[in-house]
């Protein structure tokens, strides 16, 4: 861990449950591991946990990830606020998210005993309701926009799993899908925390999707902060697996948003990256729908890609899973209109249109079907 104490010198934006701060380090070494005394940093402060934020105030950060370079985390985040102690937060429930880390959060869990409609997800099945697996977090946009082109009323929750980052508010992309109308609820699942709901698992948050907002799709990722281990089962996108099967067995129609790259460098993740692959052959244990749309005539695609997606899709499908042709050929002005800016791994839509179309063609073919 490595602390740095500064003050907020400036509120660089605010987003539900969150705030993007800069921070004058003040207090900390004048050589070696950065940031230094002198320096300023940017830092993520989650309201729920810091309480709010001012000018002027001084803060305590943890700057591991800073000092990393890495991705998506790699930013200072606010541990405690020095100058103010935040508003004591007791909520009705007794369910902990985070467990026994010094900022854990305490939750009232729509599956706890008490809970609100707790007796009616005993039995309850989802007759069919679609469900949307996807690894990355920057294909949900893509996904809904694809359910939108179907029906543009569609109702959409989001479930977001603990695989990735654990508070849902550091995503400026579903605060902005929400308050575009594009996503009507929120759960967070496992030691995720932050969702309109809070549920203990994976199934019984899409359970807990289903009761509290019967939508029309129901759309399952990981957060921001992907995370690989260059293993064979060492990603954070198994998740997939884990969705797809929860939904199968809850009576939902699981269908896979498949991570296809015309323009990753890294030629395991080119075309099927071997994430999905494994996901799907060797860990999705019930059958789902495996959306394949056409790509030819997208920017930067390469000859024959889609016969080498398509025998990478019919690998993965194990002779379990069914692949659904798409029509994609509205997807490009769809996406154009999504409300928040299209990025994965640093690209945009016209620099990798293979992952968003493919995301899109999971969303549309989920309206297709309910």
């Amino acid at each position: 861990m490595i602390y740095r104490d500064g003050v907020v010198t400036k509120i660089i934006r605010t987003w539900r449950g969150a705030c993007q701060v800069e921070v004058a380090i003040e207090e900390g070494p004048t050589k070696g591991i950065p940031p230094l005394t002198g320096q300023s940093v940017r830092a993520i402060s989650y309201e729920r946990i810091v309480g709010p934020l001012g000018v002027g105030q001084r803060v305590r950060l943890e700057c591991s990830a800073l000092a990393r370079r890495l991705g998506t985390g790699g930013s200072a985040s606010v541990v405690t606020n020095l100058s103010a102690l935040p508003p004591d937060y007791l909520p009705e429930g007794h369910m902990v998210k985070a467990r026994y880390m010094p900022t854990q959060v305490m939750v009232a869990a729509s599956d706890e005993q008490d809970a609100s409609g707790h007796e009616q997800l005993a039995n309850l099945r989802l007759k069919g309701t679609p469900v949307v697996a996807a690894d990355l977090h920057s294909q949900l946009p893509a996904i809904i926009a694809g359910a939108k082109q179907e029906n543009p009323g569609a109702k959409i929750a989001y479930v977001m799993t603990d695989g990735a980052s654990l508070p849902l508010p550091l995503s400026m992309q579903v605060a902005a899908l929400v308050e575009a109308g594009w996503i009507d609820a929120t759960v967070t699942a496992g030691q995720a925390w932050g969702g309109d709901y809070e549920a203990v698992s994976i199934p019984s948050a899409i359970q807990i999707a289903k009761l509290k907002a019967d939508p029309d799709l129901i759309i399952v990722s990981q957060g921001p902060g992907n995370l690989g281990g260059d293993t064979e089962f060492g990603f954070s996108g198994v998740d997939v697996a884990w969705a797809l099967t929860s939904a199968a067995a809850l009576e939902a129609k699981p269908i896979a948003a498949l991570r296809i790259s015309g323009a990753d460098k890294r030629s395991r993740h080119f075309g099927l990256s071997h994430h999905t692959h494994t996901a799907l052959a060797e860990l999705t244990a019930k059958p789902a729908l495996l959306p394949l749309p056409r790509f030819e005539g997208l920017p930067g695609i390469a000859r024959n890609f889609d016969a080498k997606v398509r025998a990478q899709v019919e690998r993965a499908s194990a002779n379990r899973h069914s692949i659904v042709p798409v029509d994609a050929a509205g997807a490009w002005e769809s996406l154009l209109k999504c409300p928040v800016k299209l990025s994965t791994m640093g690209r945009s839509l016209e620099q990798d249109a293979a992952i968003f179309i493919s995301a899109w063609a999971a969303g549309n073919l989920a309206l297709q079907q309910s």
